[in-house]
């Protein structure tokens, strides 16, 4: 009797891990629903296993449901809260059966779920200190690169906590500061290191600095239709951004999340790198044509080109090609874009102020083309590239 104990026990630790197997491929297929099935099935039928895995497992599936239900304009208020509440708990859970203080996820994603402030502050340290122990001895180059990947990503959330949430504690500046350089000293090829360096030098009144960390950013995944542009060497993190080897002909890593495309168009905007952020945009279109905050950006960014929005001019390079001089073409196409998201505002939604904004540009266009007619002419690709490589040439000469 008691020789079959074993392989009894070695047949529910095989039956675990093909639950958890499975759960994980429903995750990666974008099937919540579905994976939360295996998921509870692993855990009622195997109560007594101390493995944190089921657990965050768990947290994943809920936390997808809640994003799921946050785009979705029909879902409830008090269904997000009903996932985002089940993923938290699942999260706990998975950190409480960590007896070892092996894993990070729990924690990061304990963290990302936090809101922000000081809590999840000690969610992300918590997770980073679990990293740096984990790294120690590491000899899987893959292993290794993931974990500095999210290593970085936790060190990112901290900084724009304190550039946000926490910005009125007495060592925020200090701390955004440690931490953004710190992020990409560990992993010198994550493009949202660079991002949020731009952040914080922006918020210093540091522009030009601000400029060469996010065409490092850029460089690291962005390369033109026509590779024209030429790479600018990053500066030291003393200066603006540490440094990291020249971009190779095709980009080393995959480009940041669509959210963090969009956050990044906004930086390039407000940077008066419009050619970047029309870059940007194109990636953002191809992945989602029907996204409305992605039309309204382009509309924005168009007619930021034509000279509209000239209140925060310290901030601009000062020469901008395409700004300005053709300011009627450029505003033809923002009206075009404005149009398209008023027609997808109708159908999917979107912050009212950017509806109101949106009209407010219009009846200014409006305005403006009926004193001032054009012919309805696109910028080809050539006018782009050249742009382009005279708006690279500006960062550069800073």
């Amino acid at each position: 009797m008691s020789s079959a104990v074993p392989h009894l026990e070695a047949a529910q630790q095989h039956s675990l891990i093909s639950l958890l197997h499975q759960a994980q491929k429903a995750l990666d297929d974008l099937l919540p629903s579905l994976a939360l099935q295996f998921i509870t099935r692993a855990i009622e039928t195997h109560p007594s296993s101390p493995s944190p895995l089921p657990y965050t497992l768990l947290g994943v599936a809920h936390m997808d449901l809640m994003q799921a239900a946050e785009d979705d304009p029909d879902a409830s208020d008090g269904t997000v809260a009903t996932s985002a509440n089940a993923a938290i708990d699942a999260f706990q859970r998975a950190v409480e059966l960590d007896v070892q203080g092996k894993e990070y996820e729990p924690l990061l994603y304990l963290g990302q779920m936090g809101g922000g402030g000081l809590e999840s502050l000690e969610w992300y340290r918590r997770g980073v200190e679990v990293i740096e122990r984990r790294m120690v001895g590491e000899d899987d180059e893959r292993e290794r690169m993931l974990m500095e990947k999210k290593m970085s990503d936790a060190l990112c959330s901290m900084a724009e906590i304190f550039m946000t949430d926490c910005c009125d504690e007495p060592d925020a500046e200090a701390s955004c500061e440690r931490y953004a350089l710190r992020a990409c000293e560990v992993a010198p090829s994550n493009p949202d290191a660079y991002s949020t360096l731009a952040s914080l030098r922006l918020s210093q009144c540091r522009p030009d600095d601000a400029r060469t960390a996010i065409q490092t950013s850029m460089d690291l995944w962005y390369i033109s239709p026509s590779s024209l542009f030429s790479p600018v060497p990053p500066s030291s993190p003393s200066s603006s951004s540490p440094s990291s080897s020249s971009p190779s002909s095709s980009p080393k890593v995959p480009q940041p999340a669509y959210p963090a495309r969009l956050n990044l168009v906004k930086l390039l905007l407000e940077l008066g790198l419009h050619i970047r952020a029309l870059d940007v945009l194109r990636t953002v279109e191809e992945e989602n044509d029907e996204d409305p905050e992605g039309w309204y950006l382009y509309g924005w960014c168009l007619y930021r080109m034509g000279g509209g929005g000239v209140e925060d001019e310290e901030l601009e390079p000062k020469s901008q090609p395409g700004d300005r001089s053709d300011r009627g073409e450029c505003w033809v196409e923002a009206h075009e874009c404005f149009e398209h998201f008023l027609q997808l505002y109708e159908r999917f939604g979107a912050e009212e102020g950017m509806r109101e904004h949106c009209e407010q540009l219009m009846s200014e266009i409006a305005e403006y083309l009926e004193a001032n007619p054009v012919q309805d002419r696109a910028m080809d690709e050539d006018e782009v590239d050249y742009e382009r490589d005279e708006e690279e040439e500006d960062v550069m000469d800073m």
